[in-house]
């Protein structure tokens, strides 16, 4: 049966959820901290991604891709940086989405809402979900808002 993925996506950092008939597995991919240049942070994740995406598919095939929409203010105002850093996550948002196409039969925006870091840790725990980075929950609770977590894997 097809699966559906929700992530999060970031450019040190992006959280998946892969969707099973309604239950989740998470994992996050981090980029090497070796790693400083945006061109290779961005081509690292695109090859990680693109292997995750081509195996699922051969495998299982992909019904639906959500990814985070952005809403509101980004981080880097909390952080007192510029817009650099959404405008590189954005990209790196851009190369995800164009790769899902390649893969999926449904790519779309999801927008998590404002549920809290404890609230979805609290979801996570309820899901049978262990430990995992604050990434990867991210991408379970933008699954959720998407009804991945319902047992239909209808588009």
């Amino acid at each position: 049966m097809p699966v559906d993925i929700s992530i999060d996506p970031g450019l040190n950092h992006t959280g998946w959820c892969i969707w099973e008939d309604g239950k989740p597995r998470v994992g996050t991919l981090h980029v090497p901290a070796k790693m400083t240049e945006f061109t290779d942070k961005l081509e690292w994740l695109k090859s990680h991604i693109e292997a995750m995406f081509l195996d699922l598919y051969e495998t299982e095939g992909i019904n639906r891709v959500a990814i985070e929409e952005f809403v509101g203010k980004h981080r880097a105002h909390e952080k007192g940086q510029d817009m650099t850093a959404m405008l590189k996550c954005a990209t790196a948002r851009g190369m995800i989405w164009s790769l899902a196409h390649s893969y999926a039969k449904s790519v779309f925006f999801q927008s998590k809402g404002s549920i809290t870091k404890a609230e979805t840790a609290v979801r996570c725990r309820g899901m049978g979900i262990g430990k995992c980075s604050a990434d990867a929950r991210d991408a379970l609770e933008i699954g959720v808002a998407a009804g991945l977590d319902r047992r239909s894997n209808t588009p």
